[in-house]
């Protein structure tokens, strides 16, 4: 019994006393999670720092901080693992940035004995800052600019890095190129800034002249080229065709029909014309020609008012007033006015009495566009011809195939003009006007020899052809500017004379 009593006595002493526990634990934090260190010159560095912190109840034990990384471009500075933290306690870890590439990256590995994040990354980045050089324009095209004129264009150097940029040394190749000022070197530009010269173009001689800027510096590639391009050319052209039709005369009459592009462009031209329409009229009264013209505006080609002749007391003016009316439909298809005129200058229409059986009949087609009728370039010679037979075009028009830079080529009316025996004459010079002196030709002029070139050809360039065959037996005389040939071409044959033009600036 008194063993029984002792027994549970000790039992209830087991049950009454509890058991105690420690839930305290560790609990790390660490920020930020990342680190961008930015943009750094390579010659220096930049520090940033993240902070560990024991958010916990229990010490923290901060087993150590690495870094995963290729190449060295972060490390830790002063630190030693094997710490540690008391609750509530920070650490704060510096990193050193030391720029190594354009996208510099690595993580800080943070191992400590928190129970539920054994170990943490904090991303790490930054990039190498580099100067850089932007030159615009780049490349740079001045396009076709005239003989011995000049065309310039402003470059602007900027700096559009990050670090300083220094421009060591430039060298300009090309000799129709100049930098005015030349750019001082060696020159620092920051961040942003910029500096700017003036580059010019002064052909002096036609055709493509390239050049090109280098300019060496601190950016990685050492240095720029800036490609320069310009064409030199006179009136727009680098190339000169020159047509000569052998005139089938002499004849002692002409009835000249002229039309006149009526669109805003060709005001200068008109002008032109009128000005220079007394080199027509001295050249043939001088072969004492009996002569008399008309010009075509309107769609149905009608002639307003008198014909004009010898009697005509200001042709200029007188032009003026037939070409005061406003444009037609027609306005950039010549050949369609051209016909409709000379079709009715017979059988009682609008121009009746114009056409002489016993005359030359000379239509002149002037116009900086191509010719634009519906219908093809032959179907209008035949008509032409089919009244007036001796008739031949004469095409003052942009030079084929390219035109220039005051008119487009004058596709439709040359080969009308050397399909129908005439002549084409270029529009592209500044003085066309001066070829109204050879239409004269045509008339009362017999087959000749020499040919006087509209521009200044390098002699080596010239090129002869007759009637499409190729012409060797000639010469060139400089003094005259022409072309001599040989032997004597059959009336009515074609001389085309091909050339560059001059390749240098006048004396």
């Amino acid at each position: 019994m008194i063993l029984a009593l002792l027994a549970l006595a000790c039992s209830d002493t087991t049950f009454s006393k509890g058991v105690e526990t420690n839930s305290a634990s560790p609990d790390i934090e660490v920020s930020p999670s990342s680190l961008d260190l930015g943009a750094v010159p390579l010659s220096q560095t930049a520090e940033a720092s993240f902070t560990v912190s024991n958010v916990g109840d229990a010490a923290l034990f901060l087993e150590g901080v690495e870094l995963d990384q290729v190449a060295a471009a972060f490390e830790l500075v002063d630190f030693d693992g094997g710490q540690s933290l008391a609750p509530g306690a920070s650490l704060e870890v510096q990193v050193r940035y030391l720029p190594w590439s354009d996208a510099d990256t690595a993580q800080a590995l943070i191992r400590s004995d928190d129970p539920d994040e054994r170990e943490l990354a904090v991303g790490l980045s930054g990039r190498a800052a580099r100067p850089r050089l932007q030159v615009e324009p780049n490349p740079v095209d001045f396009g076709s600019v005239e003989l011995c004129a000049q065309d310039s264009t402003e470059l602007v150097l900027r700096n559009v890095g990050e670090d300083v940029l220094v421009l060591d040394q430039s060298l300009l190749v090309g000799d129709p190129y100049r930098l005015d000022p030349e750019l001082p070197t060696p020159l620092s530009l920051a961040p942003g800034e910029s500096t700017s010269t003036t580059l010019r173009f002064a052909p002096a001689e036609t055709g493509a002249n390239s050049g090109e800027l280098w300019i060496a510096h601190n950016e990685a590639s050492g240095s720029t080229r800036v490609a320069i391009e310009g064409r030199g050319v006179v009136d727009g052209l680098e190339v000169a065709t020159d047509y000569f039709r052998q005139p089938d005369g002499p004849w002692e009459k002409a009835d000249l029909v002229f039309f006149v592009d009526r669109s805003c462009s060709m005001k200068d031209d008109e002008a032109n014309m009128r000005a220079n329409l007394g080199l027509l009229v001295e050249d043939l009264s001088a072969a004492g020609t009996d002569w008399q013209a008309m010009v075509t505006v309107d769609d149905n080609g009608c002639h307003t008012g008198s014909f004009f002749d010898e009697g005509t007391a200001d042709l200029g003016d007188a032009f003026g007033e037939a070409l005061a009316s406003a444009p037609g439909t027609f306005t950039e298809a010549g050949l369609t006015i051209l016909a409709n005129g000379i079709e009715r200058a017979v059988g009682g229409g609008c121009n009746d009495g114009f056409l002489r059986s016993d005359a030359k009949t000379i239509a002149v087609a002037i116009s900086d566009e191509p010719e634009q009728s519906p219908k093809s370039w032959e179907h209008y010679v035949e008509r032409i011809q089919g009244v007036a037979p001796s008739a031949a075009i004469v095409a003052i028009v942009g030079d084929l195939p390219d035109g220039c830079a005051t008119a487009y080529p004058g596709t439709g009316y040359v080969e009308a003009a050397l399909a129908s025996g005439g002549t084409a004459l270029s529009i592209c010079s500044g003085d066309w006007g001066r070829y109204f002196a050879s239409i004269g030709g045509l008339v009362h002029g017999e087959a000749g020899q020499r040919f006087l070139l509209s521009g200044q050809p390098e002699p080596t360039s010239i090129q002869v052809d007759v009637d499409g065959e190729i012409w060797t037996d000639w010469v060139y005389e400089e003094a005259t500017n022409e072309v001599v040939l040989g032997s004597r071409p059959e009336p009515l044959a074609l001389i085309t004379v091909r050339y560059d033009l001059g390749r240098s600036c006048p004396e």
